[in-house]
């Protein structure tokens, strides 16, 4: 389960920034309302696209180029127009948050390429340099949460020192802004407290782990936070509550995000709900 934990963590956030300096509350809203003006992304096959010489512009491509759906070549290339912007005088929180989410979602959609640990190292630390830059915003605390959650799942040592970090992380998350991102703190927090070991040796708390997904339910109907509920239910036995929440599920139309990231999880809810409605095989 900490996996698609995870992989729900992963959905974009919705930033932007102005032309230089500190990122105020409006321009970071309006960056990702015009990105819808940008061009399309090039394709696989195009070579380097060519970059303007405004960091706004090249801000709008990096997150137009790495939105949910998007081709590793065209986050490969939001990679490249993120570093264009920094050398043009970007702002570095949000040149940082869409780095750190570009990263993650190329070690989400890639999980069999050789690159993804680094990915995911590189997420780790643009999400901290984020979170250092301004730590009264609520996108660095949510990628440091979301990143080390995956991190913590490939070490090989050391991964239950990591726990702390990623609880602190989604739980100041939640306190900046539960909303965000279609509650993914809220889901993120649940997840955790659902995968980690218990007490005494984590902090793992199956109950509280529910109550969290309960309320990233009531606070966004985006089908994954459904999903991780569901199968939390499942596995505590309350197979009536989940077969609901996962025909729900199945039921919504493929529309925005859920539209691409339907692809990956409907199937899921179908196994999920096979296993509901067949709780003794």
């Amino acid at each position: 389960m900490a996996s698609r934990a995870a992989g729900a963590a992963s959905a974009s956030p919705r930033d932007g920034t102005s032309r230089r300096g500190a990122a105020s509350p409006a321009a970071i809203v309006v960056l990702l309302w015009l990105s819808a003006a940008c061009p399309p992304p090039p394709d696989g096959d195009a070579g380097p696209p060519a970059l303007p010489d405004d960091p706004l512009a090249c801000l709008r491509l990096a997150d137009d180029w790495s939105r949910v759906g998007s081709s590793k070549p065209q986050k490969l290339d939001a990679l490249v127009a993120l570093d264009r912007a920094e050398s043009l005088g970007s702002d570095p929180y949000v040149t940082e948050v869409l780095r750190a989410r570009t990263l993650f979602r190329l070690a989400e959609d890639n999980e069999t390429d050789s690159s993804r640990g680094d990915w995911l190292d590189a997420a780790l630390a643009a999400a901290r340099r984020a979170v250092e830059l301004r730590p009264d915003r609520v996108e660095g605390h949510y990628y440091v949460a979301a990143v080390l959650g995956r991190v913590a799942e490939r070490a090989t040592v050391g991964a239950f020192d990591m726990i702390p970090q990623i609880l602190a992380a989604a739980e100041r998350a939640v306190e900046l802004d539960r909303t965000y991102d279609n509650c993914g703190p809220l889901l993120a927090l649940g997840m955790l407290y659902i995968a980690a070991p218990p007490w005494p040796q984590s902090v793992g708390d199956a109950e509280a782990g529910i109550e969290y997904l309960r309320e990233a339910v009531e606070c966004s109907d985006y089908p994954i936070n459904h999903i991780m509920l569901a199968e939390a239910l499942l596995d505590q036995g309350e197979f009536e509550e989940a077969r609901t929440l996962l025909r729900w599920v199945l039921s919504r139309p493929p529309e925005g995000d859920w539209g691409v990231a339907g692809n990956k999880w409907r199937p899921i809810a179908r196994e999920l709900l096979d296993r509901a409605d067949n709780p003794g095989r």
